[in-house]
């Protein structure tokens, strides 16, 4: 099975590499195991000189009203933004990295390296 290198983040910022398979449904799955379900997917990116440079995060759709924010997560989406959302992500948060074609792809060792201060 072909797998999606990504990560977990917590509420309280711990961070677990995960591999996540690549196609449906098996990757729909896995995410429902890390997060619940449903999922719901949000892709954040700007461009970074001649390339994009962009995420996909992952979070259980209804944790915006059930769950604490995650401002790890937050954090990077707004880097990987260049300026901060307009909204908190919240709950336990899967972070891949976003290709450009609508599905999530290997996260990029240039987003791995925000989550790092």
């Amino acid at each position: 099975m072909t797998t999606i290198a990504a990560v977990r983040i917590a509420t309280d910022g711990t961070v677990t590499d995960l591999q996540v398979p690549a196609a449906d449904p098996a990757r729909r799955v896995a995410l429902a195991e890390q997060l619940g379900w449903p999922c719901e997917y949000a892709h954040y990116g700007r461009m970074h000189g001649d390339r994009l440079l962009a995420v996909t995060v992952v979070v259980e759709e209804n944790s915006q009203y059930t769950q604490p924010m995650n401002e790890l997560a937050s954090a990077l989406a707004d880097k990987v933004r260049g300026e901060r959302l307009p909204y908190y992500l919240c709950g336990p948060v899967v972070a891949a990295g976003y290709p450009g074609d609508g599905e999530p792809g290997d996260q990029p060792a240039e987003v791995r390296a925000l989550l790092n201060p």
